[in-house]
């Protein structure tokens, strides 16, 4: 929760980001990663820096109605705030394409807030791009708009 602190000011209910719960959050990722062992295609990418997690990622099948079951997703990338910069996020987001690349997946999506030009500009810069497709979320109270970029994985 922290990364949503961090990343998303000026996008998102103030109110929203402040009130989320490190603690309950943690104890969440902690639970998910447990049982990560047990997932036949485990999708948590964790970057780590001296034993702290820095940054992670989620990836796995699309979520997304009437998707093929030959397209993964992004389903989220997070750094703090203090390793932007650093290469690290591409780091993640190259494990994360290696990652679904590696399951089988010949296409690859993910899902980014409108408002968020620094991740926009982060996923361009790397070969995504948008394909047309948004979505209007609740977000904090609030509407937000979210556009899909897709990256291909495999020759069509």
């Amino acid at each position: 929760m922290r990364t949503w602190q961090e990343c998303y000011v000026g996008q998102i209910s103030q109110d929203f980001l402040d009130g989320l719960k490190i603690d309950e959050s943690t104890a969440a990722w902690e639970e998910r990663a447990e049982r990560i062992a047990e997932w036949p295609c485990p999708d948590l990418l964790v970057l780590d820096d001296d034993g702290a997690v820095v940054g992670f990622a989620g990836v796995g099948a699309s979520r997304d109605q009437g998707a093929s079951p030959t397209t993964g997703e992004l389903q989220g990338i997070y750094l703090r705030r203090e390793h932007w910069g650093q290469g690290k996020g591409s780091q993640l987001l190259v494990a994360s394409v290696a990652r679904l690349r590696e399951i089988g997946y010949r296409l690859a999506t993910l899902w980014v807030l409108e408002s968020n030009i620094r991740a926009r500009q982060f996923y361009e810069s790397r070969g995504w791009n948008p394909d047309g497709e948004q979505k209007r979320e609740i977000l904090g109270g609030e509407s937000v708009t979210e556009l899909r970029y897709s990256l291909q994985l495999a020759e069509t």
